[in-house]
């Protein structure tokens, strides 16, 4: 399990990079899958391929002519002997598939189904294919992959919301913990911990302050009540 999230978290991570390149350049692949994802050499290098359906995205002056062409003799990205022929509809985007406007965030969708693959271990073609239905319908990651793999699984379900403006760039993602290597994650969480238990003692302190207080209320009131009493029998 180390050496495999090990290698896929190499591989992913050049994946983002890739996109985010794409992105900064005004333009949105649109056909983000494992067929257009290609690697060299035995350290794994990324190339992302076919850009047949690459479109601008707000491209900036200066842009125009940015020309992007497919990787050829490298060996295509295969998660399992099941992912040959997966058609693209499995790895697009709600909106993409609707028809409606999008953007970049698309691209991003394509990710988060992508990444799930990558740690998900399917028996059959059909076990794959039902567990990322249920993945886009409901957004979520089964039961079992998440037990195993917490910290992509929070990923994946951020890059596969069904709200484009909700889902993390592939800046964001590059930048976040998942990149963490085991020793930085224990001490992110150590620090989390801590702000957890210092906000805790905060909360603690305002509530002992607020029955202080409360009990004052509660002591006028029954002095006040006392002080009328005596005034009617007087």
């Amino acid at each position: 399990d180390v050496t495999m999230r090990s290698d896929n978290i190499r591989v992913f991570h050049q994946i983002l990079q890739g996109v985010d390149f794409i992105h900064s350049n005004g333009l949105i692949h649109r056909d983000l899958k494992p067929r257009n994802i290609f690697l060299s050499g035995s350290d794994l290098h990324v190339k992302i391929g076919d850009f047949g359906l690459a479109t601008g995205d707000a491209l900036r002056p200066g842009q125009e002519d940015l020309v992007l062409t497919p990787i050829s003799a490298v060996t295509p990205l295969v998660f399992d002997n099941h992912t040959t022929g997966v058609g693209t509809s499995a790895y697009a985007s709600p909106e993409q598939l609707k028809g409606s406007t999008y953007d970049f965030k698309s691209d991003v969708y394509s990710l988060g189904i992508m990444l799930y693959e990558m740690f998900h271990v399917f028996n059959t073609e059909m076990e794959r294919a039902q567990e990322i239905q249920k993945l886009r319908a409901g957004n979520k990651c089964c039961v079992a992959f998440r037990l195993k793999w917490p910290l992509e699984a929070d990923t994946v379900e951020a890059l596969t919301d069904s709200v484009a403006c909700q889902r993390p760039s592939a800046q964001d993602v590059l930048s976040s913990q998942l990149f963490l290597s085991h020793e930085q994650q224990v001490k992110m969480l150590q620090k989390q911990l801590l702000r957890q238990q210092k906000e805790m003692e905060r909360m603690r302190e305002e509530l002992i302050e607020k029955d202080k207080i409360i009990a004052q209320l509660r002591r006028d009131k029954r002095e006040m009540m006392l002080a009328d009493d005596f005034d009617f029998f007087v």
